[in-house]
């Protein structure tokens, strides 16, 4: 009952001008950029199987391996030298946004 009885007068107020509504103000805050393309490295070497599981070996010692996140797109380069672009991450998978044959 209280609330309708103060409501009352505020709204005879704002009609008539002597009160104005509140101001609301906020920001909008930009979100976090994503990955870009500055991000995004290039590593060589073969795509190789080990239990069924796609890797890519370095073609500077062979001894390095790279995890692949996109298995069906590397076999089609199975035993093939290639480029990968991507990004790495602490795990030493590549994240791949492209794979491209070496030309010999």
């Amino acid at each position: 009952m209280n609330r309708v009885s103060l409501s009352v007068p505020c709204f005879a107020l704002l009609t008539l001008g002597l009160l104005s509504p509140p101001r609301i103000s906020f920001h909008i805050q930009e979100p976090a950029p994503h990955q870009t393309d500055a991000q995004l490295q290039i590593f060589s070497g073969t795509i190789v199987s080990t239990d069924n599981i796609l890797f890519l070996r370095g073609e500077d010692d062979h001894k390095t391996m790279y995890g692949l996140d996109d298995q069906n797109l590397a076999m089609k380069f199975l035993n093939k030298k290639v480029s990968v672009t991507g990004t790495l991450d602490s795990k030493a998978t590549i994240h791949v946004k492209n794979i491209e044959e070496q030309k010999a």
